[in-house]
C-alpha cells in the first residue's frame, strides 16, 4: 500500500473530545426541555382538572333542578355529603379527584373539591334565588384539608404554602373558613387541621367552578385577597370576596 493511501484513509469512531462534547450538547438540551416538558404535563393535568370543576358544577345545577331549584348540603348527621348526593349526575368518582392533588381521593368518599359553604352547608343549602351574582360567586374549587397549626404565621397569610400544609385526608365536603366562615386567613394556633382550604395546585392558581355553571382558572392570591398589600385577605361579605359574592 503506497504512502498517499495510508494518509488519505478515515479512521473509524470518535475522539474522547468529540464524545465530550455530543455528551455535553445532549445535557444541554435535556436541561433546556425537561422543564419545558414538565410544565406540559401539569398544563394537560390542570386542564383535566378544569372539566373536572365544570363536570360537577353542571351536576349540581342538574341536582338543583330535580330538588326544587335548591343546592345539596355539604354533608349531614346520616353521614352523607353533597358530593353524594350528585354522583349519580357527575357518574364517575374520579371527576372528584385533581390531577394534580398530593393527596388522593379513594373509593366513593372523599373530594379534592371544596364545596361554598355559603352555599352548602352543614345540614343547610341555599336556594338558587338566594344567588344574586351567580357568574361571580364560587360554587366549588381546588381545596384540600389544612393544618394550618403547624404554619408559621407568614405562611399562614401566604397561600402559595398551603399547598405543603395539607394533611393525610382527602374528604373535602365544604371550604371551611378559618375564623368562624370569615375569609380573612388570619387566624391563630388553634385553627383545626380540618379546615379546608383553596390551595394552589396547579402554580399560583387553582381551578374554580361558579355557581352559574362556568369555570376557569384563577391566581390563589386574586381569589383571597392574601398578598403583600391585603395581609389579611377580603372580609366576610367584601363585595370582592366571591366566596359570599351574593
Amino acid at each position: 500500500m503506497s504512502l498517499s493511501t495510508r494518509s488519505t484513509r478515515k479512521h473509524n469512531g470518535f475522539t474522547l473530545i468529540e464524545l465530550l462534547v455530543v455528551i455535553a450538547i445532549i445535557a444541554i438540551l435535556a436541561a433546556i426541555l425537561f422543564p419545558v416538558f414538565a410544565k406540559a404535563r401539569e398544563k394537560a393535568r390542570a386542564t383535566s382538572c378544569l372539566n373536572n370543576t365544570k363536570q360537577i358544577g353542571l351536576g349540581i345545577m342538574q341536582y338543583t333542578q330535580d330538588y326544587d331549584e335548591t343546592y345539596p348540603m355539604g354533608g349531614n348527621n346520616g353521614n352523607t355529603r353533597w358530593y353524594n348526593d350528585v354522583a349519580s349526575y357527575i357518574k364517575s368518582d374520579q371527576i372528584r379527584s385533581c390531577p394534580s392533588a398530593t393527596i388522593k381521593i379513594t373509593g366513593n368518599w372523599g373530594s379534592n373539591y371544596g364545596i361554598n359553604p355559603a352555599i352548602s352547608n352543614w345540614n343547610s343549602a341555599s336556594p338558587l334565588a338566594a344567588i344574586v351574582t351567580p357568574a361571580g360567586m364560587l360554587l366549588l374549587a381546588d381545596t384540600a384539608q389544612m393544618n394550618p397549626a403547624k404554619m408559621g404565621d407568614n405562611q399562614r397569610t401566604d397561600p402559595l404554602h398551603w399547598g405543603s400544609y395539607q394533611s393525610n385526608n382527602a374528604v373535602d365536603w365544604n371550604v371551611h373558613g378559618p375564623g368562624g366562615g370569615s375569609y380573612t386567613f388570619s387566624g391563630g394556633n388553634d385553627w383545626s387541621d380540618e379546615l379546608r382550604w383553596p390551595v394552589p395546585v396547579h402554580g399560583d392558581g387553582l381551578n374554580i367552578a361558579y355557581a352559574d355553571g362556568h369555570s376557569k382558572y384563577m391566581q390563589i392570591t386574586k381569589l383571597t385577597g392574601v398578598s403583600s398589600a391585603a395581609p389579611d385577605g377580603y372580609g366576610w361579605n367584601d363585595s370582592r370576596n366571591i366566596f359570599t359574592n351574593q
